[in-house]
């Protein structure tokens, strides 16, 4: 049952990165690729959560969705902005 999920999360990613590469203007580096960042936190947590509860693995995939959101939500902010 997760595939699905991987495949959309995955499927966000790319076209996030279409839109920022192809769709905005070039500013700031956080302003452009905010929502390419928002991508790869959904795609990180979503395959984080596939892994079992004790891996290491798993440990360093939350702490870089955690970090990936933080930096989508500085980049949407200055996006607005």
């Amino acid at each position: 049952m997760a595939w699905p999920a991987v495949i959309l999360c995955t499927a966000s990613l790319c076209l996030s990165l279409w839109v920022a590469l192809h769709q905005t203007t070039p500013q700031g580096f956080l302003a452009r690729y905010g929502l390419a960042f928002l991508g790869i936190a959904m795609t990180v947590g979503v395959t984080a959560s596939l892994l079992a509860p004790t891996s290491r693995l798993k440990r360093w995939l939350v702490v870089s969705m955690w970090v990936c959101l933080a930096i989508s939500w500085v980049g949407l902010y200055l996006r607005t902005h």
